[in-house]
This record gives structure tokens, sequence and C-alpha cells, in this order.
């Protein structure tokens, strides 16, 4: 039995399964039977002003929009309850939204009791609370050959090593990812068995099955088998990303551009989509496409367009570029063949081999950019300061 200290459980509950696993919950962790109510978290909102301090409620999301969740979260909040939300729903922006708006965890039915009770013990004992959700940072191309992969190895390192930021890199691409061959390190089967069964994912299993690829920077890159269906496994990612979001500050996701379109939640997921085009117009009629549809399915998700000349194509220049998207670019990154190569039979990214290379000083700026630093003024002899 679970030895924690004792607290009032409130549950507000539509479903024998949900009410079934709050029940052999409390007994795992020896409280008190639970005082259950028949209703959701409409209904706890409600009675929110009723209830006495030093309590955990559970309920239940049913067919409540997110918008009316988060407000009720902030009733509960602002009457210090603590709130575990069950859902039917397996996405992560749900549970970003959920968390931010007061949420001690949302979890997706069915749960295990075990599951239940390490969480509502995991709180009451006084566990450190999660940080807040990290950084999510989409890496993904109009067109293939466009430098996605090298953007977001970069990324990540700069997040990491220049900005001392908890970063996790995910590369998606199961059957011919390269983020492990690039870093030098050896396939990371842990991420297979994560996204067969996310909802056994936790901080130790991360903390095991992630290679540490810097000081502050770990990665996940699996050689999937090619004869599996990949949505099976890329169908999970965004409650994979989810809980990666909870063990790091920052996650950038190497993503496939096909993956990129079929699965729209982890695209939500993202707080920023770096999307990389090469200058042709064709590529720009393309984008704008992406930009109306991404609009629609995820209109939180920051886009930011950068031009990569890795592909000449047209050879169209970025005011050009610009002038066809109706909007700037946010970086633009030289083709560096030469160096890139380096940097791969180094096993290193080229921000650390070469952090003045003309393709990684827009890439710094970019990542000051999304991470909320300021940009670098230059000194009386041309060195960045502050």
């Amino acid at each position: 039995m679970i030895k924690s200290a004792q607290r009032k459980i409130s549950a507000y509950l539509g479903t024998q399964e949900a009410e079934q696993a709050v029940r052999q919950a409390s007994d795992r962790l020896g409280w008190d039977r639970p005082t259950i109510h028949r209703g959701g978290l409409a209904t706890a909102a409600r009675l929110a002003g009723k209830a006495g301090s030093r309590q955990t409620i559970i309920a239940e999301l049913g067919d409540m929009n997110s918008q009316d969740a988060a407000e009720s979260l902030r009733a509960l909040a602002a009457n210090s309850t603590q709130v575990i939300v069950l859902g039917e729903r397996n996405d992560v922006g749900l549970y970003r939204q959920m968390l931010a708006a007061g949420a001690q965890d949302y979890l997706v039915m069915p749960i295990g009791s075990d599951d239940l009770a390490g969480v509502m013990s995991r709180r009451v004992a006084g566990a450190p609370e999660p940080t807040a959700v990290a950084k999510v940072i989409g890496v993904t191309s109009i067109r293939g050959g466009g430098g996605a992969s090298f953007v977001a190895a970069n990324l990540a390192w700069l997040f990491a090593a220049r900005m001392g930021r908890q970063t996790v890199l995910l590369d998606l691409d199961l059957g011919f990812g390269t983020q492990a061959v690039d870093f030098d390190v050896q396939p990371t089967g842990g991420l297979i068995e994560a996204l067969l069964n996310p909802d056994r994912i936790d901080e130790t299993y991360l903390s095991a099955t992630l290679a540490q690829v810097g000081e502050k920077l770990r990665l996940y890159s699996a050689e999937g088998p090619l004869d599996r269906d990949g949505r099976d496994l890329t169908g999970r990612t965004p409650q994979l990303v989810a809980q990666l979001a909870t063990a790091a500050q920052v996650v950038v996701l190497d993503l496939p551009r096909d993956l990129a379109v079929d699965e729209p939640q982890t695209i939500s997921a993202c707080g920023d989509l770096i999307v990389l085009l090469s200058p042709a117009i064709s590529v720009a009629r393309s984008y704008a496409r992406f930009r109306q549809w991404m609009a629609e399915i995820a209109p939180d998700t920051r886009l930011r367009p950068v031009l990569s000349m890795n592909r000449n194509d047209a050879r169209l220049s970025r005011k050009e570029i610009e002038a066809a998207l109706g909007e700037p670019v946010a970086a633009m990154i030289p083709n560096v063949a030469a160096a890139f190569a380096r940097a791969a039979v180094a096993g290193k990214p080229l921000a650390a081999l070469q952090p003045r290379n003309p393709a990684i000083v827009p890439l710094q700026a970019l990542a000051r950019s999304i991470g909320g630093e300021e940009p670098r003024r230059r000194g009386f002899f041309g060195r960045g300061r502050g």
C-alpha cells in the first residue's frame, strides 16, 4: 500500500469506469472513501464555493468544450482546489490547455487505479509540481531536401548549449530518420516502445531510454521496422509529446512533411512550427495552402517560414519569395553543404563546431526569438553583448 498524507477527495463523475478507478485508487492509498457526485467538471465548478480548502477534486470532462472547461478550472483554482481531470480525448493541445487553466493533471480514460493512485499520491505527498509545460517547436519542410532535420538538430543544440534549456529532440521519421547517426549515437529503441505504450511513460522511463547527446540535450531517434504501419505508431505521438513536455523546457520535433499533414494533433501540440521553404514559386504557393489549412486546424500554432537555399530550385531571391508569400520569412539559411558534411563526419551539429557559420547565425537569432530572449546588440568591435 502506498503511504501518503490523507486528503479529502471529491469526485464528479459520469461513468462507472471512472467511479471504479477512483474508489480503487483511494483504497490503494489507504484513504477514506471519496465522496462521489454525479456530473462532471461543470458541476464541480458550481459547487466550488461550498467546498473546504485542502481537497482534491477528480472530475470527468465529458463533452464539455475546452473553453468552458478552462473557465471551470480557473474557478476551482481560485478556491485553492486541486483538480485532476479525466477525459476521453487524447489531445496534447487539450492537455496543455487544461494545465494552463490550473489542472494538476489531465488523464486519458480508461485509466488504471494504480496509475490514478500514483498521480493522487504524488501531488499530496508534496512532490514538486511539474514545471510549466515546455515550448514545443516543430520543424518541417514543404518540399523534401529542404534541410528540416539540419535545422531541428541545430536549434535543439542551441537551446540546450547556448541558452541553457533542458531540451529533447524527437526524430519522428521512424523509418529513415538520421538524427541518431548525425549525433553519433545508437538509435533509441525506447522511442518505439514509448509510442506503442505511451500511457506507461514516466520520468524514470524517459531517463533510461533517451540518449544523452549533450549536458542539457537528450534525443529520441529510432530505426523503426519498415513493414509496420507507421500511422499505428505516429498516431500516439501527441501523448508522448505531452510526457516529454513535462520532462524538459524545450521539445523540438523533427517532423516529416507527410506526418505534419496526416497527424494534425501533433501539429496542434506545437507552439511554433518552423516550415522550410526552397526558393521556388511552386513552394510559395504550397506554403500558402498549408498556412490556410493551419489556420483551421491549429490556429494557436505560430508559423515561422524559413527560406533554405539548400535546394536552389528557381533561385528566387529572399525579396521575391517574401513578395510571393505576402509575409517576411523568419530566417534565411544559406547553402553550406561542405560545412554540413564535415559536421556529419564529426558526429556533431554544425552549431557546435562553427558557431559563427553563416547558416548558424540566423538560427541563433531564431532560437532567441522563439525562446523569448532579446536580440543581442553589437559592441564597438562587432561582438555580441547582453
